[in-house]
């Protein structure tokens, strides 16, 4: 029989009729008839079986290799993906606890709101309110209500603004004057039983930046005269002539006899700055000179002996005695 093909031989077959495979001659053992089968066949099939193990392993490999390529290729993806997962859960916490507390927010807002203002109790605070030294000042708060207040403020023989209003807010109020041409602004502030009055631009030469605080309240307006005469003869300042210093005296000088006499120390003493600059243009002023400054020739003015008849570019130190001169660097020196 062919090992092959199957087909059934003779003895003396050598060759395979049918597949063609070559048959060695039989050789009969031990009485047997049936042909004894060759090495070759077994050897081929033992090859072929070998090849397909090694085709499988191969596939095997490459088909491993191209799984561990792909999850190479994607394993950031694969990573990002697993970490957002906790994230997004913590923003979605996060936008729940906004939501809840939100409320809370609105709530607290709405309580803010509704807080009321401080009021200004026109009760404690209107009326004169006067400072005492080298230059005694006076704010008058004419009158207050929830929302504006109205006041002046005097410096005495100095300069005056009268008729503010300024709007409340809370306790405190911003002003702003343009009296004269001039600009004049600053804050009042109410507070315990205290008025604050702090002065944050000014083209007026006798109200510079500064900060006031009031604290004495009184009954009667030092910017009468006589009111003003009364308060200041119950102080005990001595350098202090009262007849001299009468507001609303039409004849009155800072310094009456600077053009007739040297002065001396003992003359300026307690005088403030401001005081001295006007005694120093006084001695001008007694020539008929006029001043381009505003505040000054609005003081002089003011003065019933004063009569402006020199302009300032016409006036010429030579129409002064040598007294006066020497006055006039006297004072000039002790600003």
């Amino acid at each position: 029989m062919c090992p092959v093909c199957g087909t059934i031989l003779e003895k003396e077959d050598t060759v395979c009729p049918v597949c063609g495979m070559e048959i060695e001659p039989s050789t009969i053992k031990n009485n047997q008839t049936e042909p004894v089968l060759p090495k070759e066949p077994l050897k081929k099939k033992s090859s072929s079986n070998n090849k397909k193990r090694m085709l499988c392993i191969i596939i095997g490999i490459i088909c491993l290799s191209a799984v561990i390529i792909i999850l190479f290729a994607f394993k950031d993806k694969l990573f990002a993906i697993k970490e957002n997962e906790p994230k997004t859960k913590s923003i979605e916490k996060t936008v729940d606890i906004d939501k809840k507390e939100s409320p809370k927010d609105t709530d607290s807002n709405i309580t803010k709101t509704e807080e009321p203002d401080n009021v200004v109790d026109a009760t404690v605070y209107q009326g004169y309110w006067n400072i005492k030294g080298n230059q005694d000042r006076e704010l008058t708060i004419q009158s207050i209500t929830n929302k504006t207040v109205t006041f002046s403020l005097w410096y005495y023989r100095l300069d005056a603004v009268g008729n503010i209003s300024a709007t409340l807010d809370g306790n405190k109020a911003d002003f702003m004057s343009d009296v004269d041409g001039l600009t004049f602004k600053g804050t009042l502030t109410f507070e315990n039983d205290t008025i604050s009055v702090s002065i944050t631009e000014s083209e007026r030469l006798y109200m510079p930046i500064e900060t006031m605080k009031f604290e004495e309240k009184h009954a009667t307006s030092w910017e009468l005269a006589n009111d003003y005469a009364d308060t200041y003869n119950s102080t005990d300042n001595d350098s202090v002539n009262d007849s001299e210093y009468d507001y609303n005296s039409s004849d009155s000088y800072i310094l009456s006899d600077s053009s007739s006499r040297e002065l001396t120390i003992a003359d300026i003493s307690g005088l403030s700055h401001d005081q001295l600059e006007l005694a120093r243009n006084e001695i001008y002023a007694r020539h008929g000179r006029k001043f381009t400054n505003p505040t000054l020739q609005n003081y002089f003015d003011s003065q019933a002996w004063y009569t402006g008849t020199i302009e300032p570019e016409d006036f010429t130190d030579d129409m002064l005695s040598d007294i006066e001169k020497s006055n006039i660097q006297f004072i000039k020196d002790h600003e």
